[in-house]
């Protein structure tokens, strides 16, 4: 009987041992994903992809699965479990078979166990055990206490119960290949709840799930991936649960939507791009990046596998757009004109370094000497005509303002051309270029002056000198360059001479003036003067000035003065010491001299009359004289 007991604890504790083992087996095999055993031809699963149609770079993946319902036939069902017979059964333990020990034994043992009886009469009916049977020998160096190893039997038991209750808490569902956040799967999965299907798709690096889009009752799982660039990414994983028992028919249909993430939008060359993370892209399973999983407990079976579609994205396009034009369309010459220049990037890509320059064609200016310059704005580098936009970016546009003071002397059409060129960035080395070109009708200012001459007397005498004021005055919206005045007299052979004056460059003769410059609504004024000779004859003299500008071309301006000029000759006085003798004062009007005794302050002209009388007796006698001596020579 001892013997039998003995037997009967090291059985079970033989049991516990290979239990506890097996347990523990499972849940080390938990992170490990086996091969399918199900036949391939039952279950298979296959994705697609399209664009959607409005919706720029946003895909529809569907995953669909096929023989779910043969599988749930087959292989979900829940297990027969046989009953355990009444009779007692054999047991082997350690290739040793049994008998089971009657309840009469396992009585007697109790009521050891529960009385406490002392170990001598334990020991006692052991050794008359020993006597009758010779199958098996206890050493006699184990000796163990009843209530020691009863109480050491129970702490081993409990493995099973607590197993049971994991499992039956849900603990053993959960997968380890999942991480930290997966969410506990739905109830109503299966039938048997050792059983569960899902659908899980690794969306790949180049793509994010649209949350709302995704099938009722799945969810998105993070996974952290290194993508093909060596970056550390996080990848989403979508899951769904298959419900077996729910299932009508044979196919399972799942769809929801993914977009492409920006950095991958614009290619410099078509690309095309896989939905889900296939291998060689890297997660955290190996495989397809889309399959079907059975989990069973703790363990978990890739049951079928769809490779991944791929969408294809086309080659960026790369290119601006450049517009100018003028805040008005006609101006007049001497205003600042201003321009408004737009750069527009019209294409997928980001430019860099744009450089404008501008030019100009005009029918009165060089292009060089045109004063132009870029206004400054945010982001540009502005350096007189030119401009440099450093960035940029798809879609954004830079505008920038142009002023440019246009000559007074400008007219006709003003041409102003810009270029915008800017490095390519599909292709190294290779540029883009842009032009744009805009005209104005420039106005012409008007030129035009008035000159005026006068003299400072009206009435002059041989000999005097005469004083002359020339008066320039600018009539026109232009300002007046090279202003040349040119004095002479009209059938007279005297020349005036201009004064010297600040601002006025006179020729060797002293003829011609030039002045510099004369704004709109200013005069000028000039000197000039003339000195008649001695024994000027009298005349009237008129004096003529002549004045002409760059800008009025060879139009001329005259201005004339008029001056009567008396020619006076010398009278004789009787002087009662010397006999006749002239004796001149000045007139006050000038330098010319005449005789004082003959402009009396009376106005009586009786010393001319007597002069002219004894001029002409002299005259007389004088031709007497000769035809005297001619009659005697004759003779």
């Amino acid at each position: 009987m001892r013997n039998r007991i003995w037997n009967q604890v090291k059985s079970l504790g033989v049991s516990a041992i290979l239990f506890t083992a097996a347990v523990c087996g499972k849940w080390g095999q938990a992170a490990e994903i086996k091969a399918s055993n199900v036949d391939k031809e039952e279950l298979s699963i296959v994705q697609t992809a399209q664009w959607t149609e409005g919706e720029p770079f946003r895909a529809v993946i569907s995953m669909e699965v096929s023989g779910l319902l043969a599988y749930r036939e087959k292989y979900a069902q829940k297990p027969d479990i046989p009953e355990e017979p009444d009779s007692p059964q054999e047991e082997t333990v350690g290739g040793v078979t049994e008998e089971p020990a009657d309840s009469a034994q396992s009585d007697s043992f109790e009521e050891y166990a529960d009385s406490g009886t002392g170990q001598e009469e334990w020991q006692e009916e052991e050794t008359a055990e020993e006597e009758e049977t010779t199958e098996e020998e206890i050493p006699e160096q184990e000796t163990w206490t009843e209530q020691e190893d009863w109480e050491g039997l129970k702490e081993e038991a409990p493995i099973e119960e607590s197993y049971e209750e994991a499992y039956a808490a849900g603990d053993a569902q959960k997968d380890p290949l999942f991480e930290e956040g997966y969410e506990e799967v739905p109830e109503g999965g299966a039938e048997n709840p050792e059983v569960q299907l899902f659908v899980e798709n690794y969306v790949s690096e180049f793509f994010r799930p649209i949350g709302e889009t995704l099938p009722e009752s799945s969810w998105i799982e993070e996974v952290n991936a290194v993508n093909q660039k060596g970056e550390a990414v996080i990848l989403y994983k979508v899951v769904y649960p298959v419900k077996l028992s729910e299932l009508t028919e044979d196919r399972l249909r799942l769809d929801f939507e993914a977009v492409l993430r920006e950095e991958y939008r614009y290619p410099a060359a078509v690309s095309r791009f896989p939905v889900s993370q296939d291998e060689p892209l890297n997660k955290d399973c190996a495989g397809t990046g889309m399959h079907l999983l059975e989990t069973r407990g703790l363990d978990s079976t890739i049951l079928a596998q769809g490779a991944a579609p791929v969408l294809e994205v086309a080659e960026a396009d790369v290119d601006f757009e450049l517009k100018l034009k003028p805040r008005t369309p006609e101006i007049k010459a001497g205003n600042a004109c201003i321009y408004e220049m737009q750069v527009v990037n019209t294409g997928d890509m980001t430019l860099k370094d744009i450089v404008i320059k501008s030019d100009f064609e005009s029918q009165r200016t060089d292009s060089g000497q045109i004063k132009a310059v870029w206004e400054s704005a945010q982001g540009v580098q502005v350096q007189g005509k030119q401009a440099v936009i450093p960035t940029l970016g798809r879609g954004e546009a830079v505008s920038l303002f142009m002023t440019v003071q246009l000559e007074e002397g400008e007219e006709g059409t003003f041409v102003h051309k810009v270029t915008a060129q800017a490095p390519c960035p599909k292709a190294e080395g290779e540029t883009i270029r842009k032009e744009a070109r805009t005209e104005v009708t420039i106005l012409p200012l008007k030129a035009d002056f008035t000159v005026e001459k006068t003299a400072d007397r009206t009435q002059a005498y041989s000999g005097d000198t005469i004083n002359y004021q020339i008066c320039i005055r600018n009539t026109g919206e232009r300002t007046l360059h090279s202003v040349l005045s040119t004095e002479r007299f009209l059938g007279a052979n005297v020349q005036a001479k201009f004064l010297p004056k600040e601002g006025v460059t006179l020729n060797a003769s002293g003829t011609q003036a030039l002045i510099e410059k004369i704004a709109p609504g200013e005069t000028f004024a000039l000197q000039a003067s003339v000195t008649l000779p001695q024994y000027f004859a009298s005349q009237e003299l008129i004096n003529q000035v002549t004045v002409i500008s760059k800008e009025t071309g060879t139009k001329t301006y005259e201005s004339q003065s008029k001056v009567n000029v008396t020619m006076y000759a010398p009278t004789p006085t009787v002087n009662p010491y010397n006999g006749y003798q002239v004796d001149y004062q000045s007139s006050g009007l000038g330098k010319s001299a005449y005789p004082s005794s003959s402009q009396p302050k009376t106005g009586d002209d009786t010393e001319t009359g007597v002069f002219i009388m004894l001029l002409t007796l002299s005259v007389l006698s004088a031709a007497g004289v000769f035809w005297k001596r001619k009659g005697k020579s004759s003779d």
